[in-house]
C-alpha cells in the first residue's frame, strides 16, 4: 500500500510537471522545469532505499542533510547578514529545529518516519500544484507564492494521506488522531518552509546554495521536512499511538 500510495504522488507530480511545462515559453525554463523534477524524484527513490534497508543509515543520512543544511545557514549569514544578533538566533532557530528532527527520526520507529516523509512530500507538492492551478489569494509577503487556495489543497492532501497511511503502518487505527497527525505535519510544513522564506528575505538571496540541481539548496528542498521534528514529539505525548 505505501509504495503503491508513493507510486501514485509521483505519476500525479509527472502529470503536473509536464502540464506546467507546456505552459513555459522558453527553453532554459522548460529544461529547469524537467531539471528539478527529475532531482525531486531521485532524492525520493534515495530517501526511500534508505530508510528500507537501514534505520541507522537513515539516521546518518538525515545528520548529513542537517549538517549540510546549517553550513549553509552558516555561509549565508556570514555573507548576507551583518547583525550579530538575527545571525545569531537565526542559527539558535536552526539548531533546535534540527536537534528535535534528529531526535524524531533516532526515536521513532521507521513506519512512522516514513509515514511523516511521504506526507511531508504531498504535502510539498500538492500546495504548489493547488496554488499554480487555483490560487487567487496570497497569504504573505514573506513568500509571495503561497496562497490560501495552495495551503487548503496541501492540508487537505495531508489529512487524507494521514488517514491511509496511519492505520496502514499501524500507527494509529483512530481516524480522528490520523486526521489530527495529517493537519499537524501540514501545517509544520507550512510554517517550516515560511521560517525559511522569511531567512532568505532577510538575508537577501533566493536559495540557500545551488548544491541540488534544480532545486536549490539542502535547506530549500528540506525545510518542511525537518520542521516536522518537534511536531512528532509532541502528537506523541498528547495523542494516543500505536508505537
Amino acid at each position: 500500500m505505501v509504495h503503491l500510495i508513493v507510486v501514485v504522488l509521483v505519476v500525479i507530480g509527472g502529470v503536473a510537471n509536464y502540464l506546467i511545462g507546456r505552459k513555459l515559453n522558453d527553453k532554459a525554463s522548460i529544461r529547469a522545469n524537467k531539471l528539478k523534477f527529475r532531482t525531486y524524484v531521485l532524492l525520493l527513490v534515495i530517501h526511500l532505499v534508505i530508510m528500507e534497508y537501514s534505520s541507522l543509515g537513515y539516521w546518518l543520512f538525515s545528520a548529513l542533510i542537517v549538517f549540510i543544511g546549517l553550513i549553509e545557514i552558516l555561509m549565508v549569514s556570514k555573507r548576507r547578514i551583518t547583525s550579530f544578533r538575527t545571525r545569531s538566533f537565526s542559527l539558535l532557530i536552526a539548531g533546535l529545529i534540527a536537534f528535535f528532527y534528529l531526535l524524531f527520526v533516532n526515536r521513532f520507529q521507521t513506519e512512522v518516519v516514513l509515514v511523516n516523509f511521504i506526507i511531508v512530500i504531498a504535502f510539498d507538492a500538492f500546495s504548489q500544484l493547488g496554488g499554480k492551478f487555483l490560487g487567487k489569494t496570497k497569504i504573505t509577503n514573506i513568500s509571495p507564492n503561497k496562497t490560501w487556495e495552495g495551503l487548503i489543497v496541501g492540508l487537505m492532501t495531508s489529512v487524507f494521506l494521514a488517514v491511509l497511511l496511519c492505520e496502514t503502518t499501524n500507527v494509529t487505527a483512530n481516524k480522528w488522531v490520523s486526521c489530527a497527525i495529517g493537519l499537524v505535519i501540514g501545517i509544520s510544513c507550512f510554517f517550516g518552509d515560511l521560517l525559511a522564506s522569511k531567512f532568505k528575505r532577510i538575508a537577501g538571496v533566493k536559495d540557500f546554495s545551488n548544491l541540488l540541481p534544480g532545486q536549490g539548496g539542502i535547506l530549500d528542498r528540506y525545510d518542511s521536512l525537518l520542521a516536522t521534528g518537534l511536531s512528532w514529539v509532541i502528537i506523541s505525548s498528547l495523542l494516543p499511538l500505536g508505537l
